[in-house]
């Protein structure tokens, strides 16, 4: 019912969508779409969406990183 509700919104639709599709929505998407869904609180995603976060989390690692490396910090 939460994620019905969710796609009321018509950004939180997009949002959504975008992120069932494994698209990237950008910093300020997964900021707005964590700051309104924490609201519902028997929300349940379904596992794409779980891996894309995942896969972010990874990308930031790897950029990190590399940053590190370029920049010779310890």
């Amino acid at each position: 019912m939460a994620i019905d509700d969710l796609r009321a919104n018509g950004m939180m639709s997009h949002l959504l969508t975008s992120l069932e599709a494994g698209e990237d929505i950008g910093h300020y998407g997964r900021l707005l779409f964590a700051m309104v869904a924490r609201h519902f609180q028997d929300l349940r995603f379904p596992e794409s969406v779980y891996a894309h976060i995942g896969e972010y989390r990874e990308q930031k690692a790897h950029a990190a990183s590399e940053e590190a490396d370029s920049t010779g910090a310890p």
